[in-house]
């Protein structure tokens, strides 16, 4: 029976791959959260000055396929954003 050892060259690369796998998928995940999150908080300081300055804002779409895309980005924001604050809680309390 062949014994590997803990820090042989195999258990090396075979930790490396599996830990550069995992990386790349949550590098996507929280890339596009926080892009997500940024870009409505941009767009709420732009319906804020609008609102400051004219008194009123009328935002409407009427391409389907952009309504689309705001909507997932909207409802994917506030799933990112209650995972990261879930997380948050979760490593506060420990």
């Amino acid at each position: 029976m062949k014994v590997r050892h803990m820090f042989s060259s195999a258990s090396l690369t075979h930790f490396f791959n599996k830990v550069k796998n995992q990386r790349k998928p949550n590098l996507v995940l929280h890339g596009l959260g926080l892009s997500s999150l940024g870009a409505a908080l941009f767009l709420e300081i732009l319906v804020l000055t609008g609102i400051a300055q004219h008194d009123y804002f009328v935002g409407s779409e009427n391409n389907l396929a952009i309504l689309a895309l705001e909507l997932f980005l909207t409802f994917f924001g506030m799933a990112y954003f209650a995972y990261m604050l879930s997380h948050l809680i979760l490593w506060s309390s420990e």
